[in-house]
């Protein structure tokens, strides 16, 4: 097994911050800890890595990088990294954000190249009710007709490029459309062979 480590001293005995890597084949741990004034570690960061075959060890700038990013201060309310806090994450929630951010960005390129843009700058996840009623009044999708279906269905191909997780209600929020709306758009599009199963 390979690993290693990193310490912001001269020796793990002077050390306040450490981190650590080895690698369990395909993955690759580093945690980072902070050393109390007790002489306990806490453990400040944890990342899971997926490893590509033949991966080189990494370089002691990425090391020192990451090193630099472990907190150096002691949470107070004693709000540390623990099993039952990564059990309790809102994974979900994380990766919609990561979703959206990314839809974005891919907005931002598709007007730059003068391809298909989206229609909204904002996001309406967290929109009230009455915000998100008004927006489906307003929307230029008024029906899943073909001509609707082609647009929601290059909407929805790029929201699942980025990622699968609730991509027919991301498509349909940023339309600002019902879900279902969508659903049936994604129908005709399959049916006429314009869109696959697994949504591409």
């Amino acid at each position: 097994m390979r690993s290693g480590h990193i310490c912001d001293g001269e020796s793990l005995q002077d050390s306040k911050r450490v981190l650590t890597w080895h690698d369990e084949f395909p993955y690759r741990f580093w945690i980072g800890s902070l050393r109390t004034i007790t002489g306990s570690q806490i453990i400040q960061s944890f990342e899971v890595q997926r490893l590509k075959r033949d991966a080189p060890n990494p370089s002691l700038k990425e090391q020192r990088l990451r090193l630099n990013l472990i907190s150096n201060v002691v949470d107070q309310n004693n709000n540390t990294l623990t099993a039952g806090k990564f059990r309790s994450l809102p994974l979900g929630e994380i990766l919609i954000e990561r979703a959206e951010l990314l839809m974005a960005a891919l907005q931002r390129e598709s007007w730059k190249l003068g391809s298909v843009t989206l229609i909204k700058d904002s996001q309406v996840r967290n929109s009230k009710n009455k915000v998100k009623r008004e927006m489906i009044e307003n929307s230029i999708i008024k029906g899943a007709n073909v001509d609707d279906a082609i647009l929601i269905a290059k909407i929805y191909v790029d929201q699942c490029k980025i990622s699968t997780v609730r991509a027919a209600q991301r498509t349909a929020d940023y339309l600002g459309v019902e879900v279902k709306l969508v659903h049936v758009a994604l129908k005709i599009a399959r049916r006429n062979m314009w869109l696959t199963s697994i949504g591409s």
